[in-house]
């Protein structure tokens, strides 16, 4: 990665890491996305940290100073989400010794998070324009049918050829059929441990397609005959399913809220960072020589 400068401060390498590995995860999560482009990734994420440098750096001047017991209270935080001094050094690596750099750390993180308060305290979202997107976007608002099953899965080894399995399952089968309690017979013997069978409600596409057709098509309380995806042998009891339905305003009201604040305050953090860039002085060090950035 280039060296970068902003104001005279180089941003850490760890931060250009950080935000690069952001962007590759944020990439893999979404369905159906072409192979990233590194280039382009490695680009956008230096984009993002110089974006990040010169926010902790408005921050540290509007906010000299941060409560002291805030800054313990976020490290006995970060702790016990480990649980406990002991596993915490475990999986970081880190000491006793390291605790001035972690509360230093989390001191300019407080100093960022005190800043993206103040300046995004004017966004604001009416009832109204609330309303007016709900109206718009009715589509996106819909609930898709929904099946909740329990299964019980069995997997052919070198003790249970996959005719022994299948013979198991239509023996199990014909139990329950009889009144023998399906979710008892799942949590003894299915190989997949999910709490009792129940996969609790799933819309189409969650499941592998084979699953899906199975309990789509049946009805409730009915069990399937064995049958065979790519983790084994299953059996499936339907215990409820619910129609594809509208959701109305008030169900939603609060979801789209959050969603509009989000995108206001993100143009209004945006807007701000542009002018903070204007001001800036950012090089970006090639081969050993500092490039002035060309201003946008």
């Amino acid at each position: 990665m280039h060296m970068i400068i902003v104001n005279g401060e180089k941003v850490p390498n760890r931060m250009l890491q950080q935000e690069l590995e952001f962007l590759k995860s944020r990439h893999a999560s979404q369905p159906g996305m072409p192979p990233c482009d590194e280039a382009k990734l490695k680009a956008d994420s230096q984009e993002n940290a110089i974006e990040r440098m010169l926010l902790l750096q408005e921050g540290k001047k509007r906010f000299p100073a941060v409560d002291a017991k805030e800054v313990d209270r976020r490290l006995k935080e970060t702790i016990e989400k480990f649980g406990g001094r002991a596993k915490f050094q475990e999986k970081t690596g880190l000491k006793k010794k390291d605790e001035p750099r972690l509360k230093d750390d989390i001191r300019i993180q407080l100093k960022y998070e005190m800043l993206i308060a103040e300046i995004s305290r004017s966004a604001v979202v009416t009832e109204d324009e609330c309303r007016e997107y709900f109206e718009k976007n009715k589509q996106d608002f819909m609930l898709p049918e929904m099946v909740r099953a329990s299964h019980i899965l069995m997997k052919p080894d070198a003790s249970k050829s996959e005719m022994d399995i299948r013979c198991e399952l239509m023996n199990i089968r014909e139990r329950v059929l009889k009144g023998e309690d399906f979710n008892l017979i799942a949590t003894r013997d299915s190989h997949c441990r999910d709490g009792n069978g129940d996969l609790g409600y799933f819309a189409r596409g969650q499941m592998v397609q084979r699953f899906e057709d199975a309990a789509f098509s049946m009805d409730v309380n009915a069990v399937s005959e064995v049958f065979m995806t790519e983790f084994g042998l299953h059996i499936v009891k339907v215990i409820d399913k619910k129609p594809a339905r509208a959701r109305d305003f008030d169900e939603v009201k609060n979801e789209i809220e959050v969603e509009l604040l989000n995108k206001r305050k993100n143009t209004i953090i945006g807007d701000f960072v542009d002018e903070l860039r204007k001001k800036a002085r950012i090089e970006i060090e090639e081969d050993g020589a500092a490039v002035p950035e060309t201003k946008k």
